[in-house]
């Protein structure tokens, strides 16, 4: 059994939900497992069996390093954006002689920066989220394994007809309304000026297609949707709905949210994975995608989802990997389909509900188990012994940003 310590999120975020799983999982198999998150203010307990210690608001490797230093784990294991692998990795007083380190992060675009690249073969393993992910670190000559991010098919499902109904009366929307969403932050890499043009070019003609936005309306690293997109496009506002409509309406569980929807999309410039895809694929509702980075894997090739075509590439700010639009026309083309074949819409919803059942967290925790074992196994070596590795195991590479966020 090892000693880990776990750095990242365990909120209700993409990663938290990956750290949860895995942190609940190795606890359960009798690891000593503690945690520290990033988002955390320590004032209500995160339901979880083990300690985590709340960083909100604190130099997070100077705090790193103090934690690290008493309690003295086997392991460090850090599921986080690239930049916080390199702080904790590079920028704390962590002996490393002594501690493993294991890297989990998501690859949303090629090429992968060269510094990640020299970085991460300093990293005893590295995961990454997505077989894109996997492939594009073996294209750059770094070889990693894959953490499959699951859902947890009882918190997230399809509610039955007429609590679904229920749910668009209190939200004012038609009970017959065709309604598309996008659940994701509203920041940069999101495109929230494609979807809204896709959907109203779709769309415009049918008074009875709403929109739904499950984000903030306004955001410093993204848009004042209502101001600089909706009137912009010249969309009619009483068309949309927001996340703040819904919790004013007392639609609090995110799975009640996803229930609003007949079709759901993360337009994306990069996607890492999208755990909103699988899901809206749980609730038996069929997402789009991008056809780049990890598109195809969440909607099966275009079999459980919509794959839309990407407009040509031009070069991004996140770790000098290429960015890429929606096609808008395909995009529209793709929306309106939907809309007019409600057949053929109700059979890819039952497929992306039966992939989901496939997507379940133990997988992803038990990778994660996987890789932290091989990695204090390949440390207990004796010198000059071949080390056993882990098919897939491997590492990534470095940069400081300020924050995902401010993409």
């Amino acid at each position: 059994m090892a000693k880990v310590f776990i750095f990242g999120d365990f909120i209700p975020t993409g990663f938290g939900r990956i750290l949860r799983a895995a942190g609940t999982h190795l606890a359960q198999r009798g690891h000593e497992v503690m945690g520290a998150c990033i988002q955390y203010d320590g004032l209500l307990p995160l339901g979880l069996p083990f300690w985590v210690s709340s960083l909100q608001g604190k130099d997070h490797g100077r705090a790193v390093t103090d934690l690290v230093a008493t309690i003295k784990p086997d392991v460090v294991l850090v599921g986080q954006d690239f930049p916080y692998l390199e702080m904790v990795r590079f920028a704390t007083g962590i002996d490393w002689s002594v501690t493993a380190f294991v890297g989990l992060t998501p690859i949303d675009g090629t090429p992968v920066d060269r510094r990640w690249l020299t970085a991460a073969r300093s990293f005893d393993a590295l995961m990454t989220i997505s077989e894109f992910g996997v492939q594009a670190l073996k294209d750059a000559g770094v070889r990693a394994s894959l953490c499959p991010p699951g859902v947890d098919m009882a918190e997230f499902h399809r509610l039955p007809d007429d609590q679904r109904a229920a749910l668009r009366d209190r939200l004012m929307l038609p009970r017959e309304a065709f309604v598309v969403g996008m659940m994701a932050m509203n920041q940069g890499r999101k495109d929230f000026p494609g979807l809204i043009e896709g959907w109203w070019r779709a769309l415009k003609d049918i008074p009875d297609a709403f929109l739904y936005l499950d984000c903030d309306k306004a955001s410093p690293a993204g848009w004042d949707i209502p101001a600089q997109l909706v009137e912009a496009l010249g969309v009619d506002p009483a068309r949309i709905r927001y996340r703040e409509d819904a919790v004013r309406a007392g639609m609090m569980g995110l799975n009640e949210r996803y229930n609003l929807l007949d079709l759901h999309g993360v337009i994306a410039h990069r996607e890492g994975y999208g755990l909103p895809h699988t899901e809206a694929a749980a609730t038996g509702c069929p997402t789009m995608a991008n056809d780049y980075c990890s598109g195809r894997e969440v909607t099966g090739g275009g079999a459980h989802g919509l794959l839309i075509k990407a407009a040509p590439a031009r070069m991004g700010t996140w770790g000098g990997a290429r960015d890429f639009n929606a096609d808008l026309d395909d995009l529209a083309a793709q929306i309106r389909w939907a809309y007019e074949h409600p057949a053929e819409l109700r059979a890819m919803s039952e497929r992306a509900s039966q992939w989901a059942k496939t997507r379940p967290w133990n997988a992803a925790s038990e990778a994660i188990e996987r890789a932290i074992l091989d990695a204090l196994a390949k440390r207990a070596a004796p010198p000059n012994v071949p080390q056993p590795t882990a098919p897939d195991v491997v590492n990534a590479g470095v940069m400081i940003a300020a924050g995902r966020g401010q993409q």
